[in-house]
């Protein structure tokens, strides 16, 4: 008779545990972006069980800003955040999307900028643009040039990649030289078309007074004439 109630007492026990469960499991997707402030943004997708209510999902540090999770139907997941943990309200759904900006991963020294992960599963990793990697401590998976940004792709474990960032875009000496010529073509044609202009100014000018004089001329002769006749007459 003592083992019923042992056997229950241990149920309810068992039952108190399971709505929560932690993601140590590794996100199906990660990705992250890394700004030219040294602020990263993070998007991941986690399976969960979806008969559980509750799940905590560990972040990548403590300094977190603009967290949103989505469910798998697209609605918006309640959440809180502890420190560097968030206890999400799965409501049913077996997959969530989860996205937030984090100020915790880049250091500065100087000119050189110096990111850091520690990385539960193989993860993208997009650099500001007019950036240049000068190390790091593991080689990637894969790298290639993204609307001319570096992205690559790191496997699972630590990570460091230390690189310098400009804010000044590097210009292509040819761009630069067909930039001049165009430049220097405009000014050509523009300095022909103001010279046309004036010249044409000027001959309307001198027209437009030589019409003054030769109907002043022709005034004078009239008047002339009209004297002449006059004393004629007399």
């Amino acid at each position: 008779m003592v083992k019923v109630p042992l056997l229950v007492a241990s149920m309810i026990i068992v039952a108190a545990l399971l709505p929560i469960q932690s993601s140590f499991s590794s996100p199906r997707d990660l990705d992250l972006i890394i700004y030219p402030d040294g602020s990263t943004h993070i998007s991941a997708e986690i399976d969960v069980d979806p008969f559980l209510t509750d799940y905590e999902v560990n972040l990548f540090g403590s300094t977190i800003d603009n967290l949103v999770v989505i469910g798998d139907d697209g609605f918006l997941l309640d959440v809180d955040i502890i420190d560097n943990t968030a206890i999400i309200q799965t409501f049913g759904s077996s997959v969530i999307t989860m996205e937030y900006d984090i100020h915790d991963l880049v250091s500065k020294q100087g000119r050189l900028w110096t990111f850091s992960l520690d990385s539960p599963s193989d993860f993208t990793l997009l650099l500001p643009k007019n950036s240049a990697i000068v190390g790091m401590t593991n080689l990637p998976l894969n790298m290639e040039i993204i609307n001319e940004q570096n992205q690559l792709t790191l496997s699972s474990g630590s990570t460091e990649i230390d690189y310098f960032f400009s804010t000044n875009s590097i210009s292509n000496p040819n761009e630069e030289i067909k930039n001049e010529e165009d430049d220097s073509l405009n000014t050509i044609i523009a300095g022909i078309v103001g010279g046309i202009i004036a010249i044409a100014l000027v001959s309307i000018v001198v027209i437009a007074r030589n019409r003054q004089k030769n109907i002043k001329k022709i005034d004078e002769q009239i008047i002339e004439k009209t004297v002449t006749v006059q004393k004629n007459n007399i």
